[in-house]
């Protein structure tokens, strides 16, 4: 299970300062509160999946470009993965065909270097480590979120939603934990 430290800083008086800090900033209070550990995850998860939902259907019709998707009767399909319910993947199937298809990823956002699978290769590290049970701190909830932002901003995503402006918000209430004295 996932600790919650903010209990911890409440009982050293930390929480009260930096809520109310964070309460009078100019920054919109999703997160009026520090999430839990758990919570946070759940919505970075949430938040990737949509993202990479996005990548994918970008992907799609960058294949379909290139005439790089196999028509057969039961549908369509690349590197022998079924397109036709890919919107409904789950987070680790859709990390898995990114991952698959990553030459043609490159090439459809036109990059030289494999950034973007490394970003997929940490966040799949982290999915995994999760799904088996596995605890995160602060400083690897801010990692993942700020993973997350790298890969939503490479798909063009950033926009799209308050989705991105929530795990936005997430990563600064993490840095302000991670920069308090405790």
């Amino acid at each position: 299970p996932f600790r919650l430290i903010w209990s911890i800083l409440e009982q050293k008086s930390v929480f009260a300062s930096q809520a109310l800090s964070f309460q009078q900033s100019n920054i919109p209070a999703i997160y009026p509160t520090p999430p839990s550990y758990s919570q946070a995850i759940v919505d970075l998860f949430e938040f990737l999946l949509k993202v990479l939902q996005f990548g994918i259907e970008q992907l799609a019709t960058f294949l379909i470009l290139h005439e790089k998707l196999e028509i057969t009767p039961a549908g369509i399909s690349h590197l022998g993965y079924e397109m036709n319910d890919c919107c409904q993947w789950d987070l680790q199937k859709s990390l898995q065909f990114l991952l698959a298809t990553n030459s043609d990823l490159k090439e459809m956002l036109k990059l030289e270097h494999s950034y973007v699978i490394t970003l997929i290769h940490e966040i799949r590290y982290f999915r995994n480590t999760w799904a088996h049970g596995g605890s995160f701190k602060a400083r690897e909830i801010y990692r993942i979120s700020d993973s997350a932002i790298l890969l939503a901003d490479l798909f063009g995503f950033s926009d799209k939603s308050r989705d991105y402006e929530k795990v936005i918000e997430l990563r600064r209430a993490l840095a302000a934990e991670l920069l308090s004295p405790v």
